[in-house]
């Protein structure tokens, strides 16, 4: 068996000039080679040494044979260096890390923040692939049909010793979302993975400045301005829950080397958050929130899942939707007052009426700033069916 019958490797589509990157960012040194034909390349490790020889020209008729040498040398090899390499081609994609520097034991970190960071690092790839579609103060649903397929082609990979680290290999070509029979279309616009992580570090870039100009001037104008480069409500609210409880956190990049696409000029990119950046991306997330019109509408439905932390205080309902939108269910916070008119009406078996503003976060629709609650009597139904214009929504 040859190795390219053994390995997901391909010498077919591998350019010599990804691998000779990949070989450089891996610590590797050029010594030697003969101009346009090959290189040699070596790395000093462990008391070991290794080197291969890379092949330049295709047209000639020992190409194919000292480019799979190659790939064979490094891939038996167990030095890091090496396994490094092996892994980023059998991977081809822009690899991300989200690193946190949390109040524990290096290498260690809590369950719950683990779990958080995990939570914060997909919420700022799902900003970075809405922002490449629509830049957007806040995106709520637009776009997330977009945000979905490209994470459904993101890869987690392992994490790494030291700080507590999150590690993504993001696609590099066209995004293709899926239709409801399954069958893959072309999105709206040319978007290509690539162009996703492109915004997501001009949109950090912009984070950061948004921060610095807040620190310098305690205005939140910086952040408004980093919109056309991808800032919104979501990323300013992961970033700060990156950073939340930790000494601080970083975000870098390593570009893939991949003929077609665009490459920047440095093979890799970071950017740091602290502690002290908190207050200005929990003030700013909540800046951009409010810039998204929120709609008013009235819903009537029966009182379900009633829920508050302990008698006399404020809690929450499930209300099904009988008539005002197209939803099923709506969530709502009430005041103590409120919440005992529900569950008034919840005993008596009365329909409730609730004026409010609708919101979908996630996968739930909630009606915040709630008004004009009361019960309804199923003999005036009909005359607030007459009276109200359903709002209509896409599901």
């Amino acid at each position: 068996m040859t190795r390219a019958e053994d390995s997901e490797i391909s010498t077919l589509s591998l350019n010599p000039s990804d691998l000779i990157t990949l070989l450089a960012g891996a610590g590797w040194d050029k010594q030697g080679g003969r101009s346009n034909v090959y290189e040699r390349w070596a790395i000093h490790e462990d008391d070991q040494q290794l080197a291969v020889l890379v092949p330049l020209d295709p047209g000639r008729d020992d190409y194919a044979d000292l480019l799979e040498e190659a790939l064979s040398s490094l891939e038996r090899s167990r030095l890091s260096s090496a396994q490094k390499v092996v892994s980023r081609l059998r991977v081809p994609g822009d690899e991300v890390q989200w690193q946190k520097e949390p109040r524990t034991v290096p290498g260690f970190i809590p369950w719950t923040q683990g779990e958080a960071l995990i939570a914060s690092a997909k919420q700022i790839l799902v900003a970075a692939a809405k922002a490449t579609r629509h830049a957007s103060a806040y995106h709520g649903q637009r776009e997330w049909k977009f945000a979905r397929e490209y994470l459904n082609k993101v890869l987690m990979g392992q994490t790494q010793i030291g700080s507590y680290i999150v590690t993504a290999y993001t696609p590099l070509g066209q995004i293709r979302e899926i239709d409801k029979g399954g069958e893959s279309v072309m999105s709206g616009a040319t978007t290509t993975g690539r162009d996703v992580m492109e915004r997501l570090t001009s949109s950090l870039v912009a984070a950061r400045e948004g921060v610095d100009h807040f620190a310098n001037t305690g205005s939140l104008s910086g952040f408004d301005a980093g919109v056309v480069r991808g800032v919104s409500c979501e990323l300013t609210r992961a970033l700060a829950a990156l950073v939340e409880d930790s000494e601080g956190a970083r975000v870098s990049v390593r570009w893939f080397p991949a003929s077609g696409q665009s490459m920047p000029s440095d093979d890799t990119w970071q950017m740091e958050f602290v502690p002290d950046d908190l207050p200005a991306l929990e003030r700013a997330s909540s800046r951009l929130a409010s810039t998204e019109p929120r709609r008013t509408v009235v819903v009537v439905g029966t009182v379900t899942n009633l829920n508050r932390p302990r008698f006399g205080q404020h809690g929450t309902i499930i209300l099904n939707v009988i008539y005002g939108v197209s939803v099923s269910r709506v969530r709502v916070r009430l005041s103590r007052p409120d919440y005992e008119h529900a569950i008034s009406a919840h005993k008596n078996g009365d329909l409730l009426r609730i004026t409010g503003a609708l919101e979908k976060e996630g996968n739930n629709y909630w009606l915040y700033d709630p008004t004009e609650l009361g019960p309804v009597e199923a003999g005036a139904l009909n005359e607030i069916l007459g009276s109200v214009e359903p709002d209509r929504l896409d599901q």
